[in-house]
């Protein structure tokens, strides 16, 4: 088994972190506000023990409120890998940046790389963003696109991209382990020789897939405009987590 083959198909069980339809205790549309609210907390702050401790309380959550641990870890791993390469030259840029250190009573500033700073800033916004995202699932993130009144069409189309991706990921690995089990003659220019070819497969095969799935709705007369989607009222638990999420706003930048 390829690394490459082996890399899509982890990126893909990753994906399905999201791709549930559990019913959530709280209103979609104020988790996912609460959410923007908690990540500009920590996209602009200096304080790094701030940053530090909402990546290892976020790494924490996920068992206790019922995520699969596995599956986040790993799509958080993907998405550190990918920040760590586009954030790479960074690391030949030598300015310095004072940071704080700020618990009650304590502060102190550090001078460290403004690198340095810049991805524990990126970790945390992804970490937090990632774990509101995973506990909504797609289904109540639909939710939440319904209640901000955005068009149905548009939400059709967000609702089958999560839907395709995964299907054309786990194509992918197949098609990738159908190559690597057909290469006779070790060697790394002739491998990827083989696997490029997967490119044209892939374009048409997403193409007939479409068509066909098009097919399917309209034979059974599904029409999005029609289909009614549930909603949550506000409660108690969504206005205490706006809260606390103002609060720890405001506590980011005192």
């Amino acid at each position: 088994m390829g690394l490459l083959e082996k890399t899509i198909r982890e990126l893909s069980e990753a994906i399905e972190t999201i791709n549930h339809s559990r019913e959530t205790a709280f209103n979609p549309t104020i988790t996912l506000f609460s959410s923007i609210i908690f990540v500009s907390a920590v996209t602009f702050t200096d304080n790094l023990l701030l940053l530090i401790s909402v990546i290892v309380i976020c790494l924490i959550v996920p068992p206790i409120v019922g995520i699969d641990a596995d599956k986040f870890y790993k799509l958080f791993m993907f998405s550190s890998f990918f920040l760590l390469l586009v954030s790479l030259y960074l690391i030949f840029d030598p300015k310095y940046i004072f940071a704080e250190i700020n618990a009650f009573f304590i502060r102190m500033s550090v001078e460290v790389p403004f690198y340095v700073l810049f991805i524990m800033r990126s970790l945390s916004a992804i970490v937090v963003f990632e774990i509101f995202i995973a506990y909504l699932g797609i289904r109540n993130i639909v939710r939440c696109l319904e209640q901000l009144r955005i068009p149905r069409k548009i939400i059709a189309l967000f609702l089958f991209f999560v839907v395709f991706l995964n299907r054309n990921l786990r194509s992918v690995s197949r098609k990738v382990l159908a190559r690597y089990s057909r290469i006779l003659v070790r060697g790394l220019r002739r491998e990827w020789r083989l696997l490029s070819s997967i490119v044209g497969d892939l374009f048409i095969g997403s193409v007939q897939a479409s068509q066909r799935f098009v097919l399917g709705l309209r034979s059974r007369g599904f029409d999005m405009e029609a289909y009614r989607i549930e909603t949550h009222n506000i409660g108690w638990r969504d206005i205490f987590l706006t809260s606390i999420a103002i609060l720890a706003f405001i506590l980011a930048y005192i």
